[in-house]
């Protein structure tokens, strides 16, 4: 017969700790409607993460105006989340079901009785902890990370959950401790995360200073009150490949008489030193002025030649009638 493993020593956080220290890939969740630590833990392969934010506006079209008037109202984040949970013997499986059972009972609220009678006292709320991709924005400094860190939920991100969907890998099968019992080697979870924002995101308008820090991954070493460079590296490398790209004129010869006039220096076709004071108000020519400048030499020749003919166009019919 075979023998399972108890469920107190399962869920104590000290086991945790052992079974998940080796890994890099642990996913926490902790429910914020109780005041009691606990937390549902799965060392897990990530199958779908997809991090996704959308600035909603509120359209009103008037009379007389081509386009609507917009109203900013939010920025939002959402996330979707999918991983594997794997077993490999009946106590691990044992111990992911034990997990999952935990994790769904974080989805109901929290009650309190008063004069007698039960009433809700907090939403299903969650802190969701995925290394330095799911976690709370007001810990997003790497110069400040430790070992513990990655198994502390209390940094993780506050969500509101949409709830879960749990799928046992039928090929894999199941272990069957009795009759009627059925654990599986395998399962995936997939789940939607609302975030909810716990610090301030956004710019000073007058300085451009971002109040994000390092916002939302960590990677960065940006705080309160960061200042981006006003231009980007892979700017600055496209700028220099512009102006090292440029054809130079043909050099001078020192023994000719005088200059040539084809090695004067095109005004319209200058390299300008990275380096030098005036590569900062650079700009480089687009599109958009190629296709200006070529309308307004058009027109010129357009004019230029109505000018030449003796008389121009005239718009008079000969019989006065109005076609």
């Amino acid at each position: 017969m075979t023998k399972l493993v108890d469920p107190q020593q399962i869920s104590d956080p000290s086991s945790d700790h052992e079974r998940f220290k080796n890994s890099q890939w642990v996913i926490m969740f902790r429910p914020l409607q109780v005041a009691k630590p606990i937390h549902a833990t799965f060392l897990s392969f990530i199958t779908n993460f997809d991090d996704r934010w959308s600035t909603n506006f509120n359209s009103e079209t008037v009379y007389g105006r081509m386009d609507p008037i917009y109203t900013f109202q939010n920025t939002q984040r959402n996330i979707s989340l999918g991983f594997s949970v794997p077993s490999a013997s009946l106590e691990e499986g044992y111990t992911n079901m034990v997990e999952f059972e935990k994790l769904i009972s974080f989805l109901y609220p929290a009650y309190e009785t008063r004069n007698g009678q039960r009433i809700l006292s907090s939403p299903p709320i969650m802190r969701v902890k995925f290394g330095n991709l799911i976690k709370s924005g007001r810990y997003n400094n790497l110069s400040a990370y430790n070992e513990d860190e990655a198994f502390n939920v209390d940094v993780g991100l506050m969500v509101a959950v949409n709830g879960f969907s749990m799928n046992p890998n039928i090929d894999m099968g199941f272990y069957t401790p009795h009759r009627g019992k059925f654990i599986p080697k395998e399962f995936s979870i997939d789940c939607e995360l609302s975030v909810v924002h716990e610090h301030m995101l956004g710019w000073k308008h007058d300085t451009g200073e971002w109040f994000g820090g390092a916002y939302p991954y960590g990677i960065g070493n940006g705080g309160e009150g960061t200042q981006f460079p006003a231009q980007t590296h892979a700017e600055n490398i496209l700028r220099k490949d512009e102006n090292t790209s440029r054809s130079p004129g043909p050099s001078k010869d020192t023994d000719s008489a005088g200059p040539d006039p084809e090695d004067a220096p095109d005004p319209n076709n200058q390299s300008i030193d990275p380096n030098s004071e005036d590569f900062s108000s650079h700009q480089s020519i687009t599109a958009a002025d190629v296709k200006q400048k070529e309308l307004e030499a058009e027109a010129a020749l357009q004019a230029e030649y109505l000018d030449s003919v003796e008389g121009g166009y005239s718009l008079d019919y000969p019989d006065g009638g109005d076609y």
